[in-house]
């Protein structure tokens, strides 16, 4: 029942690609199907008519016969072009159609949905086997229907002869079948089993190739252990195979073999029956010729079958995934700007664990103010950014937006009003002005906005070195491709979140990778920002500290202290403590210098 559904959507979804080829298809596959038995008869009567050849008028006879056959093969030979063609613009549009389903249910999903591994297991099978798997479909489903054809109008013929004859043909097949699908079902199995460490495997390689990670690998000199953890999988998933293939072989030559044996029975039954008879040599052919090919026929029904059990078992996943539930929240209510952002006994947890990472956060940010988010590694500060920008709901607490309840906006258009700048930010493999633009589709083409803040970055002065400017295509890995160091991505990065204009902006520790030149410049960047929107900096360099509005201080999970830069200082709690660290570091580097 299941199969029988999965086929169905298949269908479905190969249709809807290209209602139009695919129908025309149809129609051709339908005509090269009869195309087969129309010529088994006509061949039938050329032979009866050659070994008529005493009686007068023949020539004209076998001539006017050729002529039909000849003109049956031009036509077979242009429906089978035409249908390649067809196929492969099927194919095409295959691809269009699955790329464009699993991209829009990807952004349509929910960041704790992408904290299961299991969503990465299925992500992995619709890309290694999703295309090829649902061309497989459609070239078995076209190879069906031109043989199901076929099949009806071959055994028309066999009928008139000895119906009994192909109740038995089809009966040959069944043992077959089962064997196929047996092997089918054990083979995905193991698939099933191997996914993940497959997919660890394919990690792993691209990891290898990609073009920041080679001088790690060849300074630690990892190249060979890192190749051999992937040839090891290899190499023992291939023994594994070695003994399972000889085994589905086995099998096969079995069933085969049984195949032949009765292909061999049948043709002598007809034989000795038309010998017997006295039947025409024509008609004797015609019955061995038709038990060929309905044995041909019921063959390629029979492995089509097995083929799309086999498919389907891998569409399945397709299906499962493109079915996961969409991200969905009631609100409709847009959201024009962001004034103030109240966070009320927020309690957070990561999906399938059990240990909080926030507990008890109670948190007012207003617009025109700055906060310095600082507490020690895994204290929770990136995952509290994460809920702010709507990626994460709280496991219990409610967050209000200018006074409301965030569950009544669009979740659309309040991520709209958030700029950010991750710490591990996208390097997208664009130009310069793709990368920074992209922080604001809907206002793509604002080139005054874009020059300021690429200007107000400094990014004006990497890209007067760059051969291209703006245009420069950026990471060597691409033709014409320049790649630019750390501090520089960063300064994209930051561009990018400037540029989107968001009533909040959200930095996490916009200065991590530049040297003290460059942090001096994105500080002095930030400091004519700060009070344009809601702003929210984390960071581990206290050199915010006392320029910001307030400091957040996250410890043990929860909200330890916030205040003023003197408040907290004179306070000393936590702040202290941390600043007090760092000062010291600081006085000690210059003590020694």
């Amino acid at each position: 029942m299941k199969q029988s559904k999965t086929i169905f959507k298949t269908l479905k979804f190969v249709y809807c690609s290209s209602k139009r080829t695919v129908i025309l298809i149809a129609i051709f596959t339908f005509l090269l199907g009869l195309i087969v038995p129309i010529n088994t008869y006509i061949w039938s009567k050329f032979i009866n008519v050659l070994f008529s050849s005493y009686e007068s008028n023949v020539i004209p006879k076998l001539v006017f016969v050729l002529i039909l056959i000849w003109c049956l093969w031009i036509v077979q030979m242009i429906l089978q072009k035409a249908n390649k063609y067809l196929k492969d613009m099927l194919t095409d549009h295959l691809n269009l159609k699955i790329t464009e389903s699993i991209l829009n249910k990807q952004n349509g999903m929910t960041m704790s949905q992408f904290d299961n591994p299991k969503i990465y297991n299925k992500i992995n099978k619709i890309n290694t086997e999703g295309l090829s798997r649902s061309i497989s479909v459609t070239n078995n489903l076209i190879l069906l229907l031109q043989n199901i054809v076929s099949f009806i109008g071959t055994a028309v013929i066999l009928v008139t002869y000895n119906p009994i004859l192909l109740i038995l043909l089809c009966f040959v097949f069944i043992p077959i079948l089962a064997i196929d699908i047996k092997i089918s079902t054990g083979l995905y199995e193991i698939y099933n089993e191997r996914i993940e460490k497959l997919r660890l495997v394919t990690c792993l390689k691209d990891l290898m190739l990609r073009y920041e990670n080679i001088k790690e690998i060849k300074i630690y000199n990892m190249g060979s252990f890192l190749l051999n953890r992937i040839t090891d999988t290899y190499k023992k998933y291939l023994n594994q195979d070695k003994v399972i293939r000889k085994c589905n072989m086995k099998k096969q030559i079995w069933g085969e073999i049984g195949e032949y044996i009765s292909k061999f029975c049948f043709t002598l039954y007809v034989i000795i029956d038309g010998i017997t008879k006295q039947k025409d040599i024509g008609t004797i052919i015609l019955y061995i010729n038709t038990i060929d090919i309905l044995m041909q026929n019921i063959g390629d029904i029979e492995f089509v079958l097995s083929e799309m059990y086999d498919d389907n078992l891998y569409m399945e996943s397709v299906f499962d995934f493109l079915e996961e539930p969409m991200q969905h929240r009631e609100g409709k209510k847009k959201l024009e700007n962001i004034n103030s952002i109240e966070l009320k006994d927020i309690y957070f947890k990561y999906p399938n664990t059990e240990k909080y990472i926030l507990e008890n956060i109670n948190l007012k940010l207003y617009k025109e103010k700055s906060y310095l988010l600082v507490g020690e590694n895994g204290a929770g500060k990136t995952t509290l950014v994460k809920i702010l920008c709507g990626l994460y709901e709280p496991t219990s607490g409610e967050i209000y937006i200018n006074g409301e309840n965030i569950k009544k906006y669009d979740l659309e258009s309040y991520r709209k009003r958030i700029g950010v700048v991750f710490q591990d930010f996208i390097h997208f493999p664009l130009s310069v002005e793709d990368n920074i633009k992209l922080g604001n589709i809907d206002d793509y083409e604002n080139d005054d906005s874009f020059n300021k803040m690429a200007e107000l970055v400094g990014v004006d002065d990497i890209v007067n070195k760059l051969p291209e400017g703006y245009k420069t295509q950026l990471q060597n890995e691409w033709m014409d491709g320049t790649e630019l160091s750390i501090g520089q991505w960063q300064k994209i990065a930051i561009a990018r979140g400037l540029f989107s204009n968001g009533s909040v902006l959200i930095m996490d520790e916009p200065t991590a990778s530049l040297d003290s030149l460059a942090e001096n410049e994105i500080f002095q960047c930030i400091k004519t920002t700060l009070n344009k929107q809601i702003s929210i900096i984390i960071s581990h360099r206290y050199s915010m500290a006392q320029i910001v509005d307030k400091i957040i201080v996250i410890s043990n999970n929860t909200i330890a202290e916030e205040g003023q830069f003197t408040e907290l200082i004179r306070k000393g709690g936590k702040f202290y403590k941390y600043y007090s660290v760092q000062a010291d570091r600081y006085k000690k580097g210059k003590y020694d210098e």
